[in-house]
């Protein structure tokens, strides 16, 4: 896995910690991560999604693929907790990435609920195709 790397644990088994695959990324990122490299990470600048993506390919494959990144290991701690302290773009996509999956569990919340984004009941009118319940 990601043995042999400085600064990064060699326990292959993530079930004896509780550490999720992402984890195991942000630990390998750190090990890649230094001041000096900053400048060289920095991509376009424009601060997007894709930008992150492409700065921190692993972790984001891993985000698009489903991990979730409020998921703690057995130590009490989230990935964007494992983060180096220096590097802020990492934690900032690690933070930005939880606010979307809650936002999103809430429109999928709604919509299981039969409810547009205020609230108001869908199942219920015209029977028009722009009404949406999920059962």
């Amino acid at each position: 896995m990601l043995l042999d790397q400085p600064g990064v644990e060699t326990d292959p088994l993530t079930r004896d910690t509780g550490e999720t695959p992402l984890h195991k990324a942000v630990e390998f990122e750190n090990a890649q991560w230094s001041p000096d490299h900053k400048s060289a990470m920095q991509g376009d600048g424009d601060g997007g999604e894709e930008d992150e993506e492409s700065r921190f390919p692993i972790v984001g494959i891993l985000l698009d693929a489903g991990c979730d990144p409020r998921i703690k290991s057995k130590a009490g701690r989230k990935a964007v907790d494992v983060v180096d302290a220096r590097n802020e773009a990492l934690k900032g996509f690690l933070r930005r990435s939880e606010v979307l999956l809650v936002q999103g569990e809430g429109v999928v919340a709604g919509l299981v609920r039969g409810e547009d984004g205020d609230g108001v009941r869908t199942d219920e009118g015209s029977g028009s195709d722009d009404e949406i319940v999920i059962r």
